[in-house]
């Protein structure tokens, strides 16, 4: 998950859900940095660089290519304390 609640731009505060096996999870962090290293602006941040693209295009730089957002599964039963389901 990407974004944070305590983060102090409201763009962030929301999560970003992007399923992919952990055995993938590294590939896709490199993609999603290699494009913030090659995209953002002079001086830009990376929460700024989230904040000028849509969920959609974030996905897509993790997955490689624009995917649809999907429901999250239910937790199959009670969520541990201090975890949101």
């Amino acid at each position: 998950m990407l974004g944070a609640p305590w983060a102090s731009s409201r763009r962030l505060r929301g999560r970003l859900a992007y399923r992919c096996a952990a055995s993938e999870v590294p590939e896709a962090i490199e993609r999603l940095l290699r494009e913030f290293n090659e995209q953002r602006a002079p001086g830009e941040n990376l929460r700024r660089f989230f904040a000028r693209h849509t969920n959609e295009q974030i996905r897509g730089l993790l997955a490689g290519d624009l995917v649809a957002a999907v429901e999250r599964d239910a937790p199959a039963g009670q969520v541990p304390m201090g975890v949101e389901g």
